[in-house]
């Protein structure tokens, strides 16, 4: 998988692993806009059905209170890069 490259790219990924090893038709044909849409809904959660995100269950590697502590020792400004779209944003980074 990892020779394929994008192997940080969990929805790239994700779509490989499902159009190679489906058992179905349908998982096979499954574009990557449509993997994409389903890999966010269960890690952001679909309010309109319920469903609680994944995200919700994840433990932080580092506390709000190290990263500001961090922020205020970079005086010219700090970045966090984590590969995630905006909305997938940690509370932890909101928090700074």
């Amino acid at each position: 998988m990892k020779a394929a490259g994008d192997a940080n790219n969990d929805w790239v990924v994700s779509h490989r692993l499902i159009a190679r090893h489906s058992s179905s038709e349908r998982g096979r044909a499954a574009t990557l806009a449509q993997v994409t849409a389903a890999f966010e809904r269960f890690y952001q959660g679909d309010a309109a059905s319920g469903l609680a995100g994944l995200k919700e269950s994840e433990t932080p590697l580092v506390s709000a209170e190290y990263l500001r502590s961090l922020k205020a020792r970079c005086p010219g400004g700090m970045a966090v890069v984590t590969g995630r779209p905006r909305a997938g944003e940690s509370p932890q980074l909101a928090a700074t």
